[in-house]
């Protein structure tokens, strides 16, 4: 999120998708020992708070999205306050 958020993209992108792919591809071997779900948190922030820009300004939320250059676009769906 915060290589991302400072312009670093693709480091922030090369973070992301080992973060993602830890259980996907079974990166460390251990997946035998159940979901990492640090890891599968932080995929979630890397992508929407990161690349997505999103942030919460005492109940207003934002975006200021930043992609790096293998991602072409980003969805996600989310609920906000009842909103979806």
């Amino acid at each position: 999120m915060i290589a991302a958020e400072i312009g670093h993209l693709e480091l922030g992108y090369d973070y992301w998708a080992e973060a993602a792919l830890t259980d996907l591809r079974d990166l460390h071997r251990n997946i035998d020992d159940g979901l990492h779900i640090a890891g599968l948190a932080g995929a979630w922030t890397a992508a929407v708070a990161g690349f997505g820009g999103m942030r919460d300004h005492g109940g207003r939320i934002t975006f200021a999205p930043r992609l790096p250059p293998a991602l072409s676009r980003l969805c996600f769906r989310m609920t906000f306050c009842g909103r979806v």
